[in-house]
């Protein structure tokens, strides 16, 4: 119940990119019932990541 579970952050090189990972990826993750995505225009506040 509520919001999420995982907030991922990607870094892909075109929206084209985007769809692939989605669709050839993250939904086929055992457990995953739903996927949602937000596109950032800029950066606002950077901060370190994790390596996928």
């Amino acid at each position: 119940t509520g919001g999420s579970d995982y907030l991922l952050r990607l870094v892909v090189r075109d929206v084209d990119d985007l769809e692939r990972v989605h669709s050839r990826e993250l939904t086929r993750i055992p457990g995953v019932t739903r996927v949602s995505s937000s596109v950032a225009m800029r950066t606002v506040v950077k901060r370190g990541a994790l390596p996928v």
